[in-house]
């Protein structure tokens, strides 16, 4: 059996893959988790299932060829993507994210 040990108390860690070239955006893996909105051109927010006690901790990797993507406004209830062109870094564009959600259930540290 594998573990992952953590100091932090009350880790919750959310994998989701969101599918946004498709026209409207959808959670294609992580679902369960939460729910996608398009908010704009290459703009996603993110709504978790369950909020959380304190903002997550996200990391966003762009799965579509020539994207920056970011997370920004990181609150209890969830966070917004943004993705960027990666040849001008500004022009909104659609595209498909992989996310890694650090979250925590306990309002504070160990």
């Amino acid at each position: 059996m594998f573990q992952v040990k953590c100091p932090q108390k009350g880790l919750r860690i959310i994998p989701m893959v969101i599918n946004g070239t498709s026209g409207t955006p959808a959670i294609a893996e992580g679902a369960f988790q939460g729910s996608v909105v398009d908010t704009g051109v290459g703009i996603y927010t993110v709504t978790y299932a369950q909020a959380l006690a304190r903002a997550a901790v996200i990391l966003v990797t762009p799965l579509t060829s020539d994207i920056v993507a970011h997370a920004l406004s990181s609150t209890v209830t969830g966070f917004e993507v943004r993705l960027t062109d990666g040849s001008d870094g500004t022009t909104l564009k659609d595209g498909n994210v992989q996310i890694v959600i650090l979250g925590f259930d306990a309002p504070d540290e160990v």
